[in-house]
């Protein structure tokens, strides 16, 4: 059996959802990205290996971001090359200390870049990721322009040294 809705109940609902929403305050990018969290907290929903390392080492030493990607442009033209110096431009007019490298792939041939980000440590490498002017490049530059990505996260352990 269908239930008929009567125009002045759906504007009633549509009123409360209307008003509702005006009344929340606006949910930016960073709102969902909190720096306070550990690791662990960070992860929990993923399969990693933070379980199996130390906490101590987590915490203190460095952290490198490696991203292989391709972007929306034919690798190696000057539009692909453009989007990787303003890549590099922005994250390195931040404040923070954080090393940036670029490289082009030779092989494997799934993407043409890969670009790497080594953080201090894991509190650096959150700031880095909760930065406003961070979310906003993501969302407005990244994210349009880079259509597939591989990431890795790894920590810079000193076992063979």
């Amino acid at each position: 059996m269908v239930q008929e809705i009567k125009p002045r109940a759906a504007f009633a609902w549509g009123a409360v959802f209307m008003l509702s929403a005006l009344l929340s305050p606006p949910v930016k990018a960073a709102d969902e990205h909190n720096v306070a969290v550990t690791p662990q907290e960070h992860y929990k929903e993923r399969e990693t290996f933070v379980p199996t390392l130390p906490d101590e080492l987590l915490e203190t030493k460095p952290l490198r971001l490696d991203i292989a990607f391709n972007t929306i442009h034919p690798a190696n033209s000057p539009e692909a090359d453009a989007f990787l110096k303003r890549w590099y431009e922005t994250l390195s007019s931040y404040p923070q200390d954080v090393t940036l490298s670029v490289s082009k792939t030779i092989l494997p041939a799934d993407y043409a870049y890969v670009v790497s980000l080594t953080f201090k440590n894991w509190e650096a490498y959150r700031a880095h990721e909760t930065r406003p002017e961070f979310l906003e490049y993501y969302y407005d530059d990244w994210r349009p322009n880079v259509p597939k990505r591989e990431e890795r996260l790894t920590l810079l352990d000193t076992v063979v040294e």
